[in-house]
């Protein structure tokens, strides 16, 4: 059919040359084309059918437009010279092959281009299932707007008039999700252009019993910024993909601290790493009225040996408060004792008491001992060593002497005043004078010997003990 429309174009074009150009001499040629075009003989532009001469140059366009999207491309002299200009030796006959422009669209930009194809033939398409556009982004083949096998990359498609053929691709980015401290989280791949992704990581990453990673956020980290909306439980968030996206989820490493004491648990908590934690114990727990422990330093942090506890917290922590057991040495002495006060259980305790202390220029006192919880109660000159496993009491006995010394020195005073107070009346009697003296009222007396004691006496002379009772000794003169 093709064919006989050409050689009727042909046929048309002569009969018309003929009319303009009828041939007339001898040794003249025509030139004609199986369509439409104008050929230079000799550089001289003719409409075929030409004439020319032997000879002279003839040339052929390489190709005409027939009309859009639709040409002519010269294959040769009567099919077999390809070289379009040639020297006339006798008709020539150009033929030319009809091309259709075929429009190959897609997206990626890259992927698009034009072809002619020459009508009636098969235009084979082989495209790339995944056309990588740069880092993080690429386009995935989904079908093809004609052709024999369209949802295929590689396609053929019959060409008999001007075409444009789509190639349907979708837009993905790769979403990058990483965790901190090596910890692995799900989410990472590719994802189409305005899809919700999904990451997700564990909430707690255990390294031993004592030491764990905690999730404290989501964020973007890449150089395409996104908006990630972590859920309730944080393990998981979400965001809309609009580019190559680096989702990074943020861990910190936690360490567990337990501080007790002898009184419970003070604290028991996983305590981030670097974080300071603040707690303190009373210097001493009251077990009794006569018991008690007594701070004694932080096992498990020796470096702190105050019951104020502040540290920075950098690896697992398991202190104790540590207490030593106390009791209270009680010393009851009529003349002051060293000694009394708390002791730490074990611990030796020396009490001392003086041996002869004195109580008045007349009475002096002797240690006789001890007595209450020490067991035979030794002492040496009024020292005695105590092992305090258990709280105690002691008592310090004294027995009154006395002082014979200053005694007879108080007896030759009251002698002599004697002598001088006899003489005195003596002499007042014989003066004519005469003078009454009167004693009224109870003679006071010692609480604790019973012995008569001088008007005035604060002490007892005999035995040392202090007066208690109030005497009145009444004098007239």
């Amino acid at each position: 059919m093709v064919r006989l429309q050409l050689a009727l174009v042909a046929l048309l074009t002569l009969s018309l040359a003929l009319i303009a150009w009828p041939a007339g001499g001898e040794g003249v040629y025509t030139v004609t084309a199986n369509y439409p075009v104008q050929v230079k003989v000799n550089g001289v532009e003719r409409p075929v059918p030409a004439y020319a001469r032997p000879g002279d140059n003839v040339c052929a366009p390489e190709s005409v437009y027939l009309d859009e999207g639709s040409r002519g491309v010269f294959r040769g002299w009567d099919g077999f010279v390809r070289d379009p200009c040639v020297r006339v030796a006798g008709n020539l006959s150009a033929v030319y092959v009809k091309e259709h422009l075929v429009h190959i669209y897609t997206q990626p930009e890259a992927l698009r281009r034009s072809v002619w194809v020459e009508s009636g033939t098969f235009l084979t398409l082989d495209y790339p299932a995944v056309y990588n556009e740069s880092e993080g982004v690429r386009w995935v083949f989904q079908s093809w707007s004609a052709g024999e096998t369209p949802f295929q990359p590689s396609n053929r498609v019959y060409v008999s008039k001007p075409l444009r053929v789509e190639a349907h691709y979708v837009k993905e980015f790769r979403l990058t999700a990483l965790g901190t401290h090596g910890v692995k989280v799900n989410g990472s791949g590719w994802y189409r252009e305005g899809a919700l992704a999904v990451v997700s990581g564990p909430k707690e990453a255990y390294i031993g019993n004592l030491t764990r990673l905690a999730l404290t956020e989501w964020v973007s980290a890449g150089s395409v910024p996104a908006i990630v909306v972590p859920q309730s439980s944080m393990a998981v968030a979400v965001l809309e993909v609009r580019g190559p996206h680096v989702v990074v989820a943020r861990y910190r490493a936690e360490h567990l601290v337990v501080v007790t004491s002898p009184q419970g648990v003070l604290y028991s908590d996983w305590v981030g790493e670097g974080d300071e934690v603040r707690l303190s114990v009373p210097e001493h727990i009251q077990l009794g009225q006569d018991t008690r422990l007594r701070f004694a330093g932080w096992r498990g942090l020796e470096n702190h040996p105050v019951p104020e506890l502040r540290f920075r917290v950098s690896e697992p922590v398991n202190a104790e408060a540590v207490y030593v057991r106390q009791y209270l040495l009680t010393v009851s002495s009529p003349v002051g004792a060293g000694g009394a006060g708390w002791y730490d259980e074990g611990a030796r305790a020396v009490v001392v008491v003086p041996e002869n202390p004195p109580a008045n220029v007349f009475v002096k006192r002797r240690l006789t001992g001890f007595s209450g919880d020490c067991g035979e109660c030794v002492h040496r000159k009024g020292v005695m060593e105590l092992v305090m496993d258990r709280p105690r009491t002691i008592t310090a006995a004294y027995a009154s002497e006395p002082d014979i010394v200053n005694l007879g020195i108080l007896a030759g005073v009251v002698v002599a005043g004697g002598v001088a107070y006899a003489a005195g009346k003596r002499g007042g009697e014989k003066g004519g004078k005469s003078a009454k003296h009167e004693v009224s009222g109870p003679v006071p007396t010692c609480d604790v010997c019973g012995s008569e004691l001088p008007a005035g006496a604060f002490f007892c002379p005999y035995c040392g003990a202090e007066r208690r009772k109030a005497h009145t000794i009444m004098s007239e003169a």
